[in-house]
């Protein structure tokens, strides 16, 4: 076994340094889908506005579109984290 397998067999918390990769890359696509997500209704929602009538979908998408970006990366964390296993002690 080389040094770079041997790399991505060593186990941190119980998951392999493999998992943790994974884990990693499945946060990061979150948190880049979810900014893009924020994007789209803040643009929604500025046309929305520009309307003389309040439709329906103006309050919550208000509320959509002030998410905060500590928000978004919790969000992002947990769907991250939650692809990993806890060891059996904790």
């Amino acid at each position: 076994m080389s040094e770079f397998e041997a790399m991505f067999d060593a186990k941190y918390f119980g998951n392999t340094t493999w998992q943790w990769a994974v884990a990693a890359a499945i946060a990061l696509v979150v948190f880049v889908a979810l900014l893009l997500l924020r994007r789209l209704v803040r643009s929604y929602h500025t046309r929305l506005l520009a309307t003389p009538r309040t439709e329906l979908f103006e309050l919550p998408l208000q509320v959509a579109s002030r998410t905060t970006m500590g928000f978004t990366l919790i969000a992002a964390l947990f769907a991250g984290l939650s692809t990993l296993k806890l060891s059996s002690r904790a």
